[in-house]
């Protein structure tokens, strides 16, 4: 055998050597790691469909105070807030103004009344006739009502007991006829009105009831009932209103200001849900990962209803199925898992 032959043998011997080595077990580096998840399994039951509307809280009897003259506001005397009674001076106008015959009326009202006190005592010596003093007590009164009149437009009194819920005007501000000055709400009691969608209002009757709550404190809730229910929707927003009386006795709502409510539209029966998180968006298809065994599959899926943190499902899950709600976003389908948190328990 020459010296080339000899060197072949050397390589095919090297070759198979090193092949030799590469049919031992996988290096643990190169395995597939395992991606840790929390799940949930899919249950069969019922649901109930909750709706969330948002609306303004009013006095279920409210006063809203007009200027009747364009003067000057020379006082206030409520701050918003104040609790009045009825017949309380809550803000008073210029009673010299141009617009205002306040001064004319009073004056005509005191000589009209000295002339009426004059003639009832000649009246009652029998030194007049029944007829003078009845045309005297008759001017009298005439000008007592104007003067009363004159009175109401400069010094603004509240026509109901309640609080002062909004106040629109400083001292020194010029007033326009018809311009709103304050409002004077009942606050024991109050009325959240609030657009419903057309598709949703037939599920909303009178005598429902709904949980009220101020804007943003979802959990500080009080029971309302449902009053009215609009027959013709709004045609501007095209939402039919709706109105919730709620009884305000621990004043944890307040008038004017937004409030939101929670009404339970229909309940769902034998119906598949899983829990809102455990559902994916991805390329504007709604997926989920369902594990099996000790790996992760994805599955296209269809929904129907969701409320109250959970999402009816058409077809894609089965009731049972353990479906991933945490760690879902680092999956690929058949990826391997280990399941944590409280599910990794009751394995």
């Amino acid at each position: 055998m020459n010296r080339f032959g000899s060197a072949a043998i050397v390589l095919i011997a090297l070759v198979v050597s090193c092949g030799g080595n590469n049919t031992g077990d996988t290096p643990a580096n190169n395995r597939e790691e395992r991606i840790t998840v929390e799940v949930s399994r899919a249950t069969l039951g019922d649901m109930t469909i909750y709706r969330d509307y948002t609306g303004t809280l009013e006095g279920v009897e409210q006063a809203v105070l007009l200027a009747k003259v364009a003067e000057t506001v020379t006082g206030i005397r409520i701050r918003p807030g104040d609790r009045v009674n009825e017949g309380d001076l809550l803000i008073l106008l210029e009673k010299s103004g141009p617009s205002s015959n306040f001064r004319q009326a009073e004056a005509y009202y005191g000589n009209a009344k000295k002339t009426f006190d004059k003639m009832k005592y000649l009246y009652d010596e029998g030194a007049i006739s029944e007829q003078q003093y009845d045309n005297a007590k008759t001017e009298f009164q005439v000008a007592e009502a104007n003067f009363k009149a004159a009175r109401d437009l400069v010094e603004i009194s509240s026509p109901i007991a309640g609080v002062v819920t909004d106040l629109r005007v400083n001292i020194g501000d010029q007033t326009m006829n018809g311009q709103k000055l304050a409002t004077v709400s009942r606050v024991d009691s109050l009325r959240l009105t609030a657009g419903v969608d057309p598709e949703e209002v037939g599920y909303i009757e009178l005598g429902m009831t709904a949980r009220v709550y101020p804007v943003g404190q979802k959990n500080d809730w009080i029971e309302g009932v449902v009053t009215r229910v609009a027959s013709s929707a709004d045609p501007k927003t095209r939402a039919f209103e709706i109105e919730i009386t709620v009884a305000n006795t621990e004043s944890s709502l307040k008038p004017g200001s937004f409030a939101g409510c929670t009404i339970p539209l229909r309940e769902l029966s034998g119906i598949v849900k899983v829990p809102d998180e455990s559902i994916l968006l991805r390329e504007g298809l709604k997926k989920i990962y369902i594990v099996q065994r000790d790996s992760a599959r994805v599955t296209d899926i269809v929904t129907g209803e969701s409320s109250d943190g959970y999402t009816q499902i058409v077809s894609g899950v089965n009731a049972g199925d353990m479906v991933v709600t945490v760690g879902h976003a680092f999956l690929q389908d058949r990826n391997l898992v280990t399941i944590g948190g409280e599910e990794a328990d009751e394995q």
